[in-house]
């Protein structure tokens, strides 16, 4: 039998790769295609990008990676760029025994394993080679779209990026501080350009203003030549010098063809800049953007997204939060491939409609359109002939800051700079107070329609079918100059967004009267105008949906986040998907139950991802907000096919990964494994599956309910099945396999909560001054009304905590203060529970006590609960279902509203015999003054071991065998990285 060799396999692959990207060449063995006559199996060039080597064998394929890694650093014979990935691919052996005539199509079906071998951007002879694995074990898996999705990833150049990044940093630091030199006595431009950003005046908004013309002067070298506009070379007269009024007015040219968000900005940056300290600004950037383009910057749209994603990292040139680019690439990839349209057609593709209402700097936006036009190009397309198409019509974005759609439309753009377009949909919206009439909100005033004012955009959103209109070929000046932003409700194929998630109350205390819009300058007027409007765009959302059929997901307290949720609800069209950015809070935070209802009612194929890590900035997919966020993904259900209120909680699939993904290449992979993970994970509720990336674990999912919050961010997922099954009221035996019958209840079944800490009154120092009829003050002698308000871990390790404070009543507010003193309990919960400081969720003090803002109290039906309740919150089952409810955005800490406090689950004391119920209260009094642990030490406290075994065992009836199963819970639980925050507990992983 004739047997296939290598060489053959390798013509077959490489012509398989040709075909999945029109500008690829793939050489196969060819001699010249490294200097120094080296051969590589396989050599993958672009115009665009860096290239890129396989190396392949036959499994088992020994050799290879050595193979692989022997290519790196060394450089390919026609252009003389670096290598700086190669590829290490095992091929099946069915290949080596195919038919020479069915080779080609085995190929196309065959499933390889693969691994990348790569040398960081940053190494240099002194470091050594800086080779690194991805992954780090085992190998990646996928056929020949899979691995041509890896290659087009690869072959953006680390070295570019950098170089790219430091041409243009300098050249914005340098043109920055030449304007500041140049108007020191004149500062009346640089407060007008300021005022143009919608930013402050100083160093970071001339950066800014300074990037914004150095990327227009490398999109004119783009556009250079084509309708007859003239290079910037040109332009310069014969002294060298570049004049402001010649550049303004060949941009006025290129705002004919249109590129308007980038230009126009520009335009207006440099008329609002005096000639003289233009013209010396111009010629600094204009080097800069020569540079730029040798490097290929206005050329390959990957170099030019990741340069300016790379800037803004910086804050002192943007200062905004943003999506992470690997995040971004992420939640996109996954986004777009969860719509089922067909990608080899072209008409599919070009209609296919995206949106981002708040856009920022447009990485996510960006990240959906390389995600689609990935999957175009794998159908065999060129995504240049649906490109001008795509930015007419279907990349849709909106902000109110104007640098934003700069950056936006910049990115777009740059996928293919050359192709010329008509239009964009890129709009910078009004934001603030109007007088005479409503103030604007930016992109949520489209809450109440389909139309609104836009500072400056495509202009044709209205003429756009499915956007409100019927087409249009040409741009008018009247529409340049007027142009209005109309979006349809349910046109959009795909909303993407990363919402503000600032709150429009003031609880925090903040100088501003409402945080949310205290930006631009606005006046306290104009904020709580704005205020009004936001409440008032709510009830049109109410009145238009109806209460019962789709109530708003919006809620103050929540923030602008829910009211962004709204307004995609609103665009979004049925079987379209949701991709959002949304803080951590919203799986468990009262204030967002509403969100969470539309998500289940209205939403299928729901997925919330989170990271499971230690500390808030591992849980952030946004760079420097220091807080953790979920990753949501749904599709928007059929009006047919909503559920009622009342019927079962929405279906969920709930994912944590160990890290975010540390590149773009990374995301994507991960991505795949993720949908790979989908497809084989069992339906049954409660049921975990793993997420591997190669041989590491990735990850770990679990089907459950959109109710199901707790599962955000648990590392181990056998876990949330154990908090799961228990809030069903059965304790779920891991290692036997069986659930047992536990009877539990929300604590609110028995009893009630005290009041918030602000209506029993506050500190005199304090910065919100209180609402309730106390003064609290340190506590002295024998207090009137004693009251345990703060925090002090170490006098918090025993079950039973003497009072720290007492109350004072205010003059006048005496009967005020009575009334309030009879909601005075003995039994207090945690409301801030650092786990790995602390050691209770709950405790007694002494005698009846208020609760602070520390220390909540709660006042069953029967005083003689209080002890049984605190001791049950102290096992171990009471510290995983504390945690399971209560928020864990900061590291080692789980924070638990008072407004939730009613939903904690405990025993239900009711069905217990009553003996039994004394029984566990017993244990409270006789281990008061036994001192605890920290909470994330419970699996190896003596303390906490035997209150487990005299509240489960003896009084909740627990045998021995079950006991050990509570024992292993407790070494999961301690294991959780929120639980230990970094400190790692003394907890063996078996025993």
């Amino acid at each position: 039998m004739t047997r296939n060799d290598e060489h053959t396999l390798n013509t077959a692959l490489a012509e398989s790769l040709r075909r999945r990207s029109p500008v690829w060449q793939a050489s196969a063995e060819d001699l010249d295609a490294l200097e120094g006559s080296a051969r590589p199996d396989i050599l993958v060039e672009s115009p665009t990008g860096a290239p890129v080597i396989v190396e392949t064998e036959f499994a088992p394929a020994h050799t290879v990676e050595r193979d692989a890694g022997g290519r790196l650093g060394k450089r390919a014979g026609k252009t003389g760029e670096e290598i700086e990935y190669a590829i290490a691919l095992r091929a099946p052996q069915s290949l080596r025994e195919a038919p020479p005539w069915q080779l080609a199509d085995r190929v196309e079906e065959a499933a390889f394993e693969y691994a990348v071998l790569g040398r960081s951007g940053a190494a240099s002879p002194a470091d050594g080679p800086g080779v690194f694995r991805f992954p780090e074990t085992g190998s990646l898996g996928g056929g020949m779209d899979d691995l041509a999705g890896l290659l087009e990833m690869l072959a953006v150049s680390e070295r570019a990026i950098a170089a790219s990044t430091d041409i243009l940093e300098k050249a914005v630091a340098r043109s920055a501080e030449r304007l500041e030199k140049d108007l020191r006595d004149r500062p009346e431009p640089l407060r007008r350009i300021a005022e143009y950003l919608h930013q402050e005046p100083g160093l970071q908004t001339r950066r800014m203003a300074m990037a914004i013309l150095a990327n227009a002067c490398t999109f004119h070298a783009a556009v250079a030549g084509a309708y007859d506009i003239r290079d910037l070379g040109e332009l310069r007269l014969p002294d060298g010098t570049l004049p402001r009024d010649s550049v303004l007015r060949e941009w006025k040219r290129i705002l004919r063809i249109n590129y308007w968000p980038i230009f126009r900005i520009a335009c207006e940056i440099l008329r609002l800049t005096p000639s003289r300290p233009a013209a010396r600004v111009l010629d600094v950037v204009a080097e800069a953007a020569d540079g730029l383009t040798a490097l290929g910057a206005n050329s390959s749209h990957d170099l030019t997204g990741r340069m300016f994603q790379r800037l803004i990292t910086d804050r002192k040139f943007l200062a905004t939060f943003y999506t992470r680019p690997e995040a971004a690439t992420l939640l996109a990839d996954l986004a777009v491939g969860m719509t089922p349209v067909d990608w080899s057609d072209p008409e599919a593709m070009a209609s296919y409609r995206i949106a981002d209402l708040a856009c920022g700097t447009g990485t996510l936006l960006s990240a959906a359109y390389q995600s689609l036009i990935g999957r175009f190009r794998r159908a065999g397309h060129d995504d240049r002939e649906t490109h001008a198409a795509m930015m007419e019509n279907s990349l849709i974005a909106a902000d109110i800051m104007p640098a934003s759609t700069h950056l936006t439309a910049s990115m777009l753009s740059s996928v293919h700079p050359a192709v010329i377009y008509g239009r964009t949909q890129v709009y910078t919206l009004p934001y603030g107070g109007k007088s005479g009439g409503r103030p604007f909100l930016g992109s949520l005033s489209l809450l109440e329609g389909e139309r609104m004012p836009s500072l400056f955009g495509g202009g044709l959103a209205s003429e756009i079918e499915g956007l409100g209109g019927a087409g249009a070929e040409t741009v008018s000046e009247r529409e340049l100059q007027s142009p209005s932003f109309a979006l349809a409700d349910e046109s959009l194929d795909l909303v993407i967004m990363n919402p503000p998630f600032t709150r429009p109350t003031n609880h925090e205390g903040t100088a501003e009267n409402v945080p949310s819009f205290a930006g631009f300058g606005t006046s306290e007027a104009e904020q709580k105008a704005m205020s009004e409007e936001l409440k008032r765009l709510r009830a049109v959302v109410r009145r238009r949906r109806g209460a019962e059929a789709a109530p708003p997901a919006s809620h103050g307290n929540a923030g602008l986040a829910s009211n962004f949720l709204d307004l995609a609800h609103e665009k979004l069209r049925p079987g379209g998907i949701l991709a959002l950015v949304m803080p951590a809070s919203l799986p468990l935070g009262a204030s967002w139950n509403a969100s969470r209802n539309l998500l289940a009612r209205h939403y299928r194929r729901v997925i919330f991802l989170t990271v499971a890590a230690a500390n808030s900035e591992e849980k952030a997919f946004s760079a420097d907000t220091g807080m953790a966020e979920v990753l949501i993904l749904a599709e928007k259900r059929e009006s047919d096919s909503v559920l009622d209120k009342g019927e079962a909680d929405g279906d969920a699939t709930w994912i944590s990964l160990r890290k975010r993904p540390g590149s773009a290449a990374e995301a994507a992979e991960t991505a795949r494994a993720l949908r790979q993970a989908l497809e084989e994970a069992p339906d049954a509720e409660g049921a975990a599956f793993p997420v591997r990336l190669g041989g590491e674990h990735a990850g770990s999912g679990i089907r459950a309910s959109v109710s199901d919050g707790g599962c955000a961010g648990v590392a181990d997922m056998d876990l949330a099945a154990v908090a799961m099954a228990l809030g069903r009221g059965r304790l779920r035996r891991l290692r036997r396999g069986d659930d047992s019958a536990l009877p539990i209840v929300p604590l609110a079944v028995l009893g009630e909560r005290g009041p918030l800490d602000r209506d029993i009154g506050g500190r005199r120092d304090a910065t919100v001054t209180a609402r309730g009829p106390f003064e609290i003050h340190p506590r002295t002698g024998v207090p009137t009304y004693p009251v345990l308000w703060s925090h002090h871990s170490e006098r918090e390790r025993r079950l039973e905590v003497a009072p720290d404070s007492m109350g004072r009543a205010r003059a006048g507010r005496e009967r005020a203060a009575a009334a309030v003193w009879k909601t005075a309990t003995r039994l207090h919960f945690n409301r801030d529970f650092q786990t790995n400081a602390q050691s209770l969720a709950a405790c007694l003090t002494p005698e009846p006590a208020l609760g602070g803002r520390a220390w909540p109290s709660f006042r069953p039906e029967k005083p003689e609960w209080e002890p049984a309740l605190a001791a049950w919150a102290n096992t171990t089952l009471g510290l995983l279902l504390f945690w399971w409810i209560g928020s864990v955005q900061q590291a080692g800490r789980t924070n638990l509203t008072i407004s939730r406090l009613g939903d904690l689950l405990v025993p239900d004391l009711r069905a217990l015999p009553p003996e039994r119920a004394e029984r566990i209260g017993r244990v409270a009094e006789d281990l008061r003054g036994e001192k605890f642990l920290e909470a994330h030490r419970a699996a190896e406290d003596p303390t906490r071991q035997e209150l487990d075994r005299r509240v489960l065992g003896r009084g909740l009836g627990f045998d021995e065998e079950t006991l050990r199963e509570v024992r292993l819970i407790g070494r999961k639980w301690c294991a959780e990285p929120t639980v230990h925050g970094g400190k790692r507990p003394a907890v063996r992983s078996f025993e």
